[in-house]
């Protein structure tokens, strides 16, 4: 695959980038003529550039759903070591409580998330005694 060039914009007069077939980003930085300036960004000129690695998960990962509904307590990570996001909403008429006694009211709907590229939950406790919590989550 050939190289593509992608605008930056807002950079400095003659900054540019490429993406080339080998899943790599060349930045490129000129300064003026008459300004000595060192890039922070990387060399001058293409030939000289570091080619730069994309995370290995960049395209995305088949990720699994599951579910519980609890009335007792337990932790999530006893059904996935490691989970990705969860949701949790208290579906009974009395409290309960997640994460070691913070309180979810009936009602109640939580929602929590990793978010960047290769973060993940390990733990995630709750107590769903005398209530109904349905917790669901991606792994």
């Amino acid at each position: 695959m050939s190289q593509r060039e992608i605008v930056i914009k807002g950079g400095p007069n003659n900054t540019s980038a490429f993406v080339t077939g080998q899943q790599e980003l060349l930045v490129k930085v000129n300064s003026p003529a008459d300004v000595n300036i060192v890039s922070p960004i990387g060399p001058e000129n293409m030939a000289d550039s570091v080619a730069v690695t994309l995370a290995k998960d960049y395209l995305g990962a088949v990720r699994y759903t599951g579910m519980i509904r609890a009335t007792t307590s337990d932790n999530v990570n006893n059904t996935v070591a490691e989970f990705y996001s969860v949701s949790v909403a208290n579906v009974g008429s009395a409290n309960g409580t997640i994460l070691g006694g913070t309180i979810i009211k009936p009602g109640e709907v939580l929602n929590f998330s990793a978010d960047a590229i290769n973060n993940y939950f390990d733990s995630f406790e709750y107590n769903g005694s005398g209530t109904e919590l349905l917790i669901i989550f991606v792994y």
